[in-house]
């Protein structure tokens, strides 16, 4: 048996040691020509393949053209195309991956927010510049297009941050026409009419606009301009600007387009009095979504119902009157018999 601390490279009991000190013997090392004498081995096997694949794919063909020839352009094509033999090489070329441009590689999410990375510069990805305007590393300093992006970008969210400070200093300072309260400080909402500048809480307003000791075209007035506005549009901030406030509009009627009007419960058109001027969804039973009619046209059918019911009422009447004559008359009749 071969000692072990020997074949490591040292023995201590040298000539005394009871076991062999014999050295391995090394591997023969291939030579050259056999490893050249392989590869011409494998080139030959590869080549035989091929050509066997060849003479399969072209007995193939014959088989088919023999049983069902081809009747159009396209088939020739494709059985042109089948018949061309398959290639395999040893020699073909390794597809490598194209090696990113430093424009392409994406910014370190770490770096951007705080500017540190734990990787320091041996982080792969691209450590942006910083943004002036919005205090983050999110500029590519390699993508030019990135960077201008970026700054557009930026300046629109600062404009709007900008004109809703705006809007929330103007509406602090904002009381109602009616209760005389600031609007803000009391937690309220605005209620903005459509046709006027004049400021009021939603509460006070809506109030306003469900008296019915004045007529119905006061009460659609503004209480102190008495300019007509046809609808109320809550808003938690205040607006003046007509561009603005037909931007609140705009959004405040896509909004109530999403509900289904709670005239529609019986689903019948007709039973909205606002019809096609109704803010809500006009939605059936089925799904499906109709306009209805025009409010001045379903005002002039009830008005025509509600005259054919007094008419109806006025002839019920007039029949009870002639009945009780009729009833007077008899009596009368029979009181002179008697």
């Amino acid at each position: 048996m071969t000692c072990k601390y020997f074949s490591a490279g040292h023995c201590e009991y040298g000539s005394r040691c009871r076991y062999d000190h014999v050295k391995p013997k090394s591997a023969p090392k291939p030579s050259t020509e056999s490893n050249r004498t392989r590869i011409r081995n494998i080139r030959k096997e590869v080549a035989e393949m091929d050509k066997q694949k060849t003479m399969d794919f072209s007995n193939q063909e014959n088989r088919h053209e023999n049983s069902k020839p081809c009747s159009s352009n396209g088939q020739s094509k494709l059985s042109s195309a089948w018949s061309k033999p398959l290639k395999f090489s040893v020699d073909a070329p390794v597809f490598v991956p194209r090696q990113l441009l430093p424009s392409e590689v994406q910014l370190c999410p770490y770096f951007e927010v705080s500017g540190e990375c734990v990787k320091g510069d041996l982080c792969a990805l691209v450590h942006g510049d910083l943004c002036e305007m919005c205090g983050q590393f999110v500029l590519h300093p390699y993508n030019e297009d990135s960077r201008r992006t970026h700054h557009r970008e930026c300046l629109s969210d600062h404009e709007k941050a900008m004109k809703d400070a705006f809007l929330n200093q103007v509406s602090a300072e904002k009381q109602c026409g009616v209760c005389m309260e600031n609007i803000v400080a009391i937690g309220a909402r605005f209620g903005i009419l459509q046709n006027c500048k004049h400021c009021y809480c939603l509460k006070c307003i809506r109030e306003w606009r469900k008296k019915e000791e004045f007529e119905k075209k006061v009460v659609r007035s503004c209480p102190e301009c008495r300019v007509r506005s046809d609808f109320i549009i809550p808003s938690s901030v205040w607006v003046e600007d007509q561009q603005e406030k037909d931007e609140i509009i705009a959004v405040y009627q896509q909004n109530m387009s999403q509900k289904v009007c709670k005239y529609m419960a019986k689903g019948v058109a007709e039973d909205c009095p606002f019809g096609n001027k109704c803010f809500y969804k006009h939605q059936l039973p089925d799904g499906s979504v109709v306009a209805g009619k025009s409010p001045k046209e379903l005002r002039s059918r009830l008005n025509h119902r509600y005259n054919l019911s007094e008419a109806f009422e006025f002839i019920a009447s007039m029949d009870l009157i002639q009945a009780a004559l009729m009833e007077d008359l008899w009596t009368d009749d029979s009181t002179d018999e008697d």
